[in-house]
């Protein structure tokens, strides 16, 4: 919600000539508020600045963590690499392993098919082509070495072929396990990743709130400012009254005599809704409200008394406001305008339509009502009807 402390700022500028004698510990009253706003502003960019440095030190550690995942995955990727090349090395070795034992295989198919057209053992045809003894021993010797070498290499190869499956299992399982752990990595980079995104939009969104309060703190100053003049004022026509020899009257809490002060607790609701703001709560931006919050869209809104229309326009930071002047100094705000239904000037009735409700600069729907006595706030729900 706007910030309606500072609301009073314009009012007393607005009408200090009305009221030339305002009362100096009233407005003291609303300046010691603009000054607890700007307390509560400070406070509000302390912390979020101290937010802002706790995202900073952990989008580092996110980006240290980054890397080093990073780093881990690219070691993965390279151990990958070395096992596709080592399977395809050993299928490249399988491949010549089986063409080797396919001619072996060729070669004994050919051996047993001599055999078997010739239908007698070599043997046996080497002992009767040749008389001597001795070289038909070493004859059928050489060719039971020939067949023993034959049997041999080919039982290497099978066990040279069984190794190379085996080998090729072990790297297949061993690539499995590096996808998983791939998989796991960019999963934990992916999760990273999201984190620091999460962080830099909320850095980004602090950097907004800080810059929104930042604006608000530089206005309250210019309220203050206004305010502080407002009290010289006031000051300076006192003393000038002093020197004159003339008392400085001061005003009761409020006047019950006139018209107007004997409405108290007859007045009508200014527009129909619910009250989510009252007198003197604690509001969500810091310091308190001095009127109601009455919430609704778009509801008709009326005067709550008669008197004049002494401003209606848009005011800083709250919208357009209307502000009637009552009998015995009795002024009644409504701010949060949408449209306005009279004029500065203008004389109004009681529950005449004043205007619509719409929204206060922050965009919250409703009607912000005050009721003043001679500058001083005063609680509307002792004067609306029940």
């Amino acid at each position: 919600m706007a910030k309606i402390n500072r609301l009073f700022v314009s009012v007393v500028c607005a009408f200090l000539a009305h009221n030339a004698l305002a009362a100096p510990e009233t407005s003291q009253q609303e300046l010691d508020n603009i000054r607890q706003e700007i307390q509560a502003a400070d406070k509000d960019i302390r912390n979020k600045k101290a937010q802002q440095d706790k995202l900073a030190a952990q989008i580092r550690q996110t980006d240290r963590e980054l890397s080093k995942q990073r780093a881990e995955l690219d070691k993965i990727q390279q151990e990958k690499q070395l096992a596709v090349a080592e399977l395809e090395r050993l299928q490249q070795e399988a491949a010549a392993l089986e063409t080797r034992v396919e001619a072996m295989k060729g070669q004994v198919a050919r051996l047993m098919d001599s055999r078997y057209r010739n239908r007698r053992p070599e043997a046996m045809i080497m002992l009767l082509q040749n008389k001597d003894p001795n070289e038909k021993g070493r004859q059928l010797e050489y060719l039971r070495q020939i067949q023993a070498a034959n049997r041999q290499a080919l039982a290497n190869f099978a066990e040279q072929q069984q190794q190379l499956q085996q080998q090729s299992e072990l790297i297949n399982q061993q690539m499995a396990k590096i996808q998983s752990l791939m998989t796991q990595q960019r999963k934990i980079i992916a999760d990273l990743e999201k984190q620091k995104k999460s962080n830099l939009s909320a850095a980004a969104k602090l950097d907004n709130e800080i810059s929104a309060n930042e604006q608000k703190i530089k206005g309250l100053r210019q309220d203050e400012q206004r305010m502080v003049g407002v009290l010289k004022n006031i000051a300076e026509r006192n003393q000038a009254a002093q020197k004159e020899s003339q008392p400085v009257f001061r005003q009761p809490e409020n006047n019950s005599n006139t018209a107007f002060g004997k409405l108290q607790g007859k007045l009508p609701m200014p527009m129909s809704g619910k009250i989510t703001g009252r007198f003197g709560d604690d509001k969500p931006s810091g310091g308190v409200y001095n009127g109601i919050y009455i919430a609704g869209n778009a509801g008709t809104v009326r005067a709550v008394a008669g008197g004049t229309v002494a401003y209606a326009r848009e005011l800083r930071g709250y919208g357009n406001t209307v502000i009637i002047d009552h009998d015995g100094d009795y002024l009644t705000i409504y701010s949060g305008l949408s449209m306005f239904a009279v004029s500065a000037g203008e004389t109004v009735s009681a529950k005449q339509q004043i205007g619509v409700s719409g929204a206060m600069p922050d965009n919250i729907a409703g009607l912000y009502f005050e009721l003043r006595y001679r500058t001083k706030p005063l609680n509307p729900a002792s004067w609306l009807k029940k």
